[in-house]
């Protein structure tokens, strides 16, 4: 065989498949850079914008006594006729806990110059499984948030309430509520009001009427009792 059909079979046995030079595989997608995260307060931003349209079109009272936390003041929908004649303020919001309270503190809570702040966090973080020395943490940014920019605004806040739904996180509550108290009761113009008592049946179980077919947020009754604890302390 002469040397050009020798080339020529070369040429032929290096272009056939068996002999094709492997492609190039593309990286899988996602096995690069790592993804970017998710901004976890993203999913308030159209409630909280609803707070600033509202405030807009309908200027809130001027130095308010402002109610801020989750759920339970979210739905607390008697707030101005149980409170008649004091200028509440309600902006409580989803199924917040602290960290979402202290993310949005200068939207929530720094524009309306409140005289007195009612605060309800630490529900939400004890099911969502923040220890209580987080909810105490993420309560002392809220305190020290307050005191340095409205040094003369008045904190109350209501304790963890119990629940039949949550009624196994009760040991985890009282932990973090005896934390809060501790820390309160080292703060000038700070209030903790303890509704966990008033709260309880005879046998110490969460009271079913206090709370709605839900087993967790509070029922007409259970507001009545709220309202009955509260309003001395804001009518001082």
């Amino acid at each position: 065989m002469n040397a050009f059909r020798l080339l020529g079979f070369a040429s032929l046995l290096f272009l056939s498949p068996a002999f094709s030079a492997p492609a190039t595989v593309a990286p899988a997608v996602g096995s690069g850079a790592a993804s970017p995260k998710a901004d976890p307060f993203a999913k308030w931003e159209k409630e909280i914008a609803a707070f600033e349209a509202s405030d807009r079109k309908s200027p809130p009272p001027k130095n308010p006594i402002l109610f801020v936390g989750s759920s339970t003041f979210r739905k607390w929908s008697t707030l101005s006729e149980d409170f008649s004649g004091l200028p509440v303020l309600n902006r409580g919001f989803g199924g917040s806990n602290f960290p979402d309270l202290n993310h949005f503190f200068d939207r929530l809570v720094l524009p309306y110059a409140p005289k007195t702040v009612v605060v309800y966090e630490g529900d939400n973080d004890i099911a969502q499984g923040h220890p209580p020395a987080q909810v105490l943490a993420d309560w002392q940014i809220f305190a020290d948030k307050v005191r340095s920019s409205i040094p003369e605004a008045r904190v109350i806040f209501i304790s963890i309430k119990p629940s039949l739904k949550r009624e196994s996180l009760l040991p985890v509550q009282n932990q973090a509520n005896a934390a809060i108290r501790a820390d309160i009761g080292t703060r000038e113009n700070m209030v903790f009001l303890d509704i966990v008592p008033a709260m309880l049946d005879p046998s110490g179980r969460p009271e079913e009427k206090l709370l709605s077919s839900d087993k967790l947020h509070m029922s007409p009754a259970g507001y009545a009792l709220w309202r009955e604890k509260l309003g001395p302390l804001l009518r001082k």
